[in-house]
């Protein structure tokens, strides 16, 4: 038997024994593209397809737009220094603050879903348990995020998007 051509079956082995299979590698390393600083900035640039799944990237460019559109609703309107409608803080997790710290706790697959308890922390007093939801669509990529604090302003990343969607139908109305 040829070694070379053996070894990355080896390989694969011996990261499978040690919990590291090529799914749990790649979904780890989505998670640390997304919260890596603290997080995608959700105003700044258009959501990256490379980490997030199509339906969240919909999402996140439908709440931008409705903040493009609530800044020049202002600033044609009689008051122009008033606060558009946005998500405050850091979508991407149950504190508005954001977070300091982070591991990936525990990574676990069904099929074409997966989920990563993040355990997070703010400056060493809070610490808390989010689960990143993540689909397979021609790699892995963020769906969603279930706030599991219960000081979390939504159940989940979703929930904040479709607040603004609902505030902006109101506003438009």
């Amino acid at each position: 038997m040829n070694p070379i051509r053996s070894f990355p079956s080896l390989l694969w082995f011996i990261l499978g024994m040690l919990g590291c299979t090529p799914d749990r590698v790649s979904i780890e390393s989505v998670v640390e593209k997304v919260f890596a600083e603290g997080g995608l900035e959700l105003y700044a640039s258009a959501p990256d397809s490379n980490w997030l799944s199509t339906g969240l990237c919909t999402q996140m460019e439908a709440v931008r737009q409705i903040r493009q559109w609530d800044e020049e609703r202002i600033r044609l309107s009689p008051f122009p220094t008033d606060k558009p409608l946005m998500v405050d803080g850091n979508v991407w997790v149950s504190l508005i603050e954001g977070f300091s710290d982070y591991t990936v706790h525990s990574v676990s697959i069904s099929g074409d879903t997966a989920r990563a308890i993040m355990e997070l922390t703010y400056a060493e007093t809070e610490h808390w348990n989010d689960t990143v939801i993540l689909i397979r669509q021609r790699g892995w990529k963020v769906d969603n995020v279930r706030y599991g604090a219960a000081f979390a302003p939504e159940p989940d990343l979703r929930s904040r998007l479709e607040e603004i969607e609902t505030d902006w139908s109101k506003t438009v109305l």
